[in-house]
């Protein structure tokens, strides 16, 4: 009689062992048992199913666990079922293997050595391998942030916020949606977001997971460019069912940092690498953008930033080769790196971004959109505000702002954008930038701000000459960058009456930044404004006597627009902003070797636009005396009115304020041509808007509906407007428990949200569709935790 019995053995081709989990017979029985385990690579001791006596002949099974050490569920790892058999009465042998449950069939292979189908007994090796590809249709259908730190305002217009715990950052279903390209730098999103740079970060990664990919231990990477695993999951993923399942990835480029704000911003290409058949599949292109950065910005954020300031500041840091953050905001802001386009005003010294000597509101916005622009002037009033402001983005953020007057002349250093100089004005006289310490044709600061740095022991950061890199006390800076009246080799002899090098006597400390894009000051502010000796001296100069504070104007904003949009030079940046003390519009003009500026404010009342003008003159760094004269406007037409100096060569500056309107014109012109070509035109345009109070175009603000009890933290509400005659609007937070998420321009709408508890007074302003003169409504509100 032929023996029908089995003779199996196994052949474990993968890199991990099989353990035994079960076997058994459906005739015959084992004469010998299968092996406990069956160690990666090794090929199993035959066992043996005898066959039992009749005409049955012999068949069973054998089951092995698949240790894959990725699946820590020892359930859900994949188990491979083979199944044997020599019948009798002229049957064929047979011998199949599969993954039970179908796990694990995506990844493994089974296979076996030849045996004869009719000949007994069945003398067979199974084989178990991985499979040499893996053919999947898995894609990732969303990203999500779990917690962000910060409110970002994207760079729509008006621009938006989204930061909530699982912000979805990408979305497969309007991928394009997500992509912000309103930069031609910046591959940038419109749902930005911030992070703790002292934590790990992580996105949580859903992916649409399909039959091909059940059971197959895989990796997720992004990539960025040539940069491996910006985003990464070190530990294998294991799925044991299709359809939706999500992954934690750490956020980790190799640039990141726990004391260095970071950037990750792009296309990340995503990647599903199988390490049992080595393949490394693309599964997806997402567009991100992430920073890393402290979650306790200082209070003039107002509890939100725009990310194009953190584009700007931080992007550029990754090359910059700088591990300290305070020296590389001191060289990035002094254009150490070609980041930005900025040059020192040669002419007037004049801050163009907001600050005065003391500090006070920063235009950040404005900054950030001619930061490009070649050749915009800046004053070291800008530069130590746009210093404290990056700052601000890191751990570091404490400083002191130093306003020193006297300061005197500058030691030989390099001033942005200009390179050697000890002669700061030096393009106002037709002089050189580097001259004889003695030359009669040199100029000086009359003052200079910097910022002394707390957490380097008060050392100073002076973005604006030099730069001085915290290396400093005030004493040496003082030292290193004042020159001092003598005969020696580094000295000069051009001091005398009441004009003296600056001492540490002379120092004193600032408010700083206090706020961002607040616009123009009320009339309570600019009274707080005391004015030095020097600008009241101007303002007699400007012809008060004269001047006429009954009168109010109804501008014709389009006539301005369309007087300048005819002129011979381009318009490069134009913006209109809304604030409750009025209405800002601003130009800049494409002229060589600068651009050229035109300037309204449209205040509330003449006596506003006073106070304005006075407020003005204090964001000189040069003496007045050496930059003003008496102006061209008419007195007779009741304008207070400054030129620049007849002195200053080939650079006109015209500030006049008319009724309730404050205008400044400057660029590389004569004072005649320039007079001519915008401030008699623009003047003209003034005039024939004269009105009396009854007479003025403001908005009518039928109702503003806003809620009337107190707010929890994190609660969304809304606040309506029915106005008529405005087409621009605006919110403002006196302290920044609430913030704007949103708003509706067509319908005068904002969405906002209660962000830190306290009491809060928010500021709804509407400007008239023509005159710009502004209506605004305050709101008190509470939040409670």
């Amino acid at each position: 009689m032929r023996d029908h019995s089995c003779f199996v053995s196994l052949q474990n081709n993968l890199d991990v062992e099989l353990t035994l989990l079960g076997f058994g017979t459906g005739h015959g029985h084992f004469a010998s048992l299968p092996s406990e385990s069956i160690a990666a690579g090794d090929i199993a001791p035959v066992f043996h199913v005898k066959d039992s006596w009749g005409a049955h002949g012999s068949e069973g099974w054998v089951q092995y666990r698949v240790e894959l050490p990725s699946v820590s569920d020892l359930s859900q790892r994949p188990v491979m079922h083979a199944n044997f058999g020599d019948p009798s009465l002229d049957r064929e042998n047979w011998y199949t293997a599969n993954c039970r449950d179908g796990i694990g069939n995506a990844l493994l292979e089974f296979s076996n050595t030849t045996f004869g189908r009719t000949d007994p007994p069945l003398i067979v090796t199974g084989v178990i391998s991985y499979k040499a590809a893996i053919d999947t249709g898995a894609i990732i259908t969303a990203l999500r942030m779990p917690k962000p730190v910060l409110n970002v305002y994207n760079t729509k217009v008006p621009p938006t916020v989204h930061r909530t715990n699982g912000q979805l950052i990408w979305d497969s279903d309007r991928s394009t949606a997500y992509e912000d390209n309103d930069s031609t730098t910046v591959a940038g999103s419109f749902s930005p977001v911030t992070v703790d740079m002292t934590r790990e970060a992580t996105v949580d990664v859903t992916m649409g997971v399909d039959e091909s990919l059940v059971g197959v231990p895989f990796y997720i990477r992004a990539d960025l460019g040539e940069d491996e695993k910006v985003i990464y999951h070190d530990v294998p993923q294991y799925f044991t069912s299709t359809g939706p399942q999500t992954i934690q990835a750490t956020v980790k480029p190799s640039w990141q940092s726990a004391t260095f704000p970071w950037a990750l911003v792009g296309d990340l290409e995503w990647k599903l690498h199988v390490p049992s058949t080595g393949q490394l599949m693309r599964i997806a292109t997402t567009r991100l953008e992430i920073y890393g950065l402290t979650k306790n910005l200082p209070k003039y954020f107002a509890n939100v930033i725009d990310v194009g300031f953190l584009r700007s500041m931080i992007i550029p840091a990754r090359h910059s080769g700088e591990t300290d953050w305070i020296a590389y905001v001191i060289k990035i802001t002094f254009e150490s790196y070609g980041a930005f386009r900025f040059r020192y005003d040669t002419r007037y010294g004049a801050s163009h971004f907001g600050p005065y000597g003391y500090g006070g509101n920063f235009d950040l916005r404005s900054w950030v959109r001619q930061s490009l622009i070649p050749n915009t002037v800046v004053n070291c009033y800008d530069q130590a505000g746009i210093f404290q402001i990056g700052l601000g983005l890191s751990p570091h953020a404490k400083s002191t702002w130093k306003f020193l007057s006297p300061f005197g002349y500058i030691t030989q250093t390099n001033l942005i954008g200009v390179g050697l100089c000890n002669n700061p004005f030096y393009e106002s006289n037709g002089s050189t930038a580097l001259t004889n310490n003695n030359d009669m044709q040199r100029t000086a600061f009359g003052n200079h701000c910097f910022v002394a740095v707390a957490s380097t022991e008060d050392h100073i950061a002076d973005a604006c000459a030099g730069p001085h890199v915290v290396s400093e006390t005030v004493q040496g800076y003082i030292a290193a960058a004042v020159q001092q009246a003598g005969t020696g080799p580094n000295q000069t002899t051009l001091y005398g009456g009441w004009f003296r090098p600056g001492t540490e006597n002379d120092l004193r400390d600032g408010y700083g930044i206090v706020s961002l894009n607040k616009g123009a000051p009320s009339i309570m502010e600019l009274e707080a404004v005391e004015p030095t000796d020097e600008v009241t001296n101007a303002m007699r100069m400007a012809s008060i006597t004269g001047w006429n504070r009954c009168l109010s104007v109804n501008i014709d904003l389009s006539a301005i627009h369309t007087h300048i949009s005819s002129s011979n030079l381009a318009i490069v940046d134009h913006s209109h902003h809304v604030y409750p003390a009025g209405s800002e519009i601003n130009y800049a003009l494409s002229s060589t070797p600068y651009p050229t500026s035109v300037h309204f404010v449209i205040l509330s009342s003449p006596v506003h636009a006073l106070l304005y003008f006075q407020f003005h003159l204090s964001k000189y760094s040069r003496p007045l005396s050496e930059i003003f004269a008496p102006g061209p406007i008419n007195q007779a037409d009741s304008a207070l009115c400054l030129t620049s100096s007849p002195e200053i060569r080939d650079h006109g500056l015209l500030i006049w304020a008319f009724g309730n309107i404050f205008a400044y014109v400057a660029g590389p012109m004569s004072i005649d041509e320039l007079n001519e070509a915008f401030a008699q035109p623009l003047h003209k345009i003034m005039l024939e808007g004269r009105a009396n109070v009854e007479t003025l175009h403001l908005p009518v603000l039928r109702y503003l509906r806003a809620p009337t009890e107190d707010l929890k933290v994190g609660q969304e509400f809304v606040v309506s407007a029915s106005v008529e005659q405005c087409t621009t609007s605006s919110f403002h937070s006196q302290t920044g428990n609430i913030i704007l998420l949103s708003q509706d321009p067509a319908t005068h709408s904002f969405r906002l949200r209660a962000e830190v508890a306290g009491v809060d007074m928010l500021v709804f302003a509407f400007a008239h569709v023509t005159s710009g003169k502004v209506v605004s409504r305050e709101v008190k509100v509470t939040v409670v935790a």
